[in-house]
């Protein structure tokens, strides 16, 4: 999310193999305050709202979440804005409901994910408003070569049936290879003696 934003303030117009950047120009910005600050910024957030999500994010939950500050993170989005009506955890001035809310094992009650469902919903309404104000195009370039795979996964039949076998096929084809490594290595050495 960060380095989009980051490509977006450095070169809207060109993105993929044609963006022509630096290590030094990329690391220009070390942040997402700082990236806040970038003479365009207002060409890539247009929007004051979506400026302050992203001095949100920069203020109360990238750092923390860096740092792994949980505590002060459930303390944060376990309030009524980030949790369904009858799972809230915090108090409005946002003291825990609950003696032990704010203790690392609070994630077992499931606050994680209520948590990324909803970051991930808003992280990834903003980065297509980043894009949509950029020029760029299209690039597969890079795409092509992982093209394959990606289709095999969604190709793949995905029942019991069919996972069993592949799971054993891998088995067996690593047995394989061990084997096959093993032969080679003992006919290396018996050429070297």
């Amino acid at each position: 999310m960060e380095h989009t934003l980051r490509l977006a303030v450095l070169d809207p117009i060109n993105n993929g193999l044609q963006r022509k950047l630096s290590d030094t120009q990329l690391n220009k910005y070390q942040s997402i305050s700082a990236l806040l600050k970038a003479p365009n910024i207002n060409l890539i957030i247009p929007d004051p709202k979506d400026r302050d999500w992203w001095v949100q994010v920069a203020s109360r939950l990238r750092n923390k979440s860096t740092h792994f500050i949980i505590p002060t993170l459930l303390k944060l989005f376990t309030g009524k804005d980030y949790h369904p009506s009858d799972y809230i955890l915090t108090n409005d001035d946002g003291t825990p409901k609950h003696d032990l809310l704010h203790d690392w094992g609070s994630f077992f009650h499931k606050s994680d994910n209520y948590i990324a469902i909803r970051f991930f919903n808003e992280s990834s309404e903003q980065l297509q408003k980043i894009i949509t104000n950029t020029q760029w195009k299209s690039d597969l370039t890079w795409w092509k070569s992982q093209e394959e795979y990606y289709n095999m996964f969604f190709n793949f039949k995905w029942n019991i049936e069919s996972m069993k076998e592949s799971l054993n096929n891998m088995y067996v084809d690593l047995l394989d290879r061990r084997k096959k490594d093993s032969v080679s290595e003992l006919e290396e050495d018996s050429n070297i003696n």
